[in-house]
């Protein structure tokens, strides 16, 4: 079983970007209101650093949702950026 859990997360693209560390609770509630489309969890709270775990199948969809949040929410993508994620190393 640990094996195909393995295999499956090998698909997930990972996300990061910077918000208003008092945004983090409103922002993990309005993406995971798209219900399959991602998994959001917090990186660095301090900072503000959330990660989003995306299947390449709804990846042009989150990008649409971020746009349109992003006029609503400051959000800054952090690209290159590496956090310690559930799936070991990556």
């Amino acid at each position: 079983m640990l094996s195909t859990m393995q295999e499956d997360t090998q698909d997930i693209e990972i996300w990061y970007y910077r918000v208003d560390p008092k945004r983090i609770v409103l922002l993990k509630s309005m993406l995971e209101g798209y219900e399959g489309l991602v998994v959001v969890r917090t990186a660095d709270p301090k900072e503000g650093v959330v990660e989003l775990l995306v299947s390449p199948d709804f990846a042009e969809e989150m990008k649409q949702i971020l746009a349109d949040l992003s006029s609503r929410i400051w959000m800054e993508a952090l690209p290159g950026a590496s956090y310690p994620t559930p799936f070991g190393d990556e």
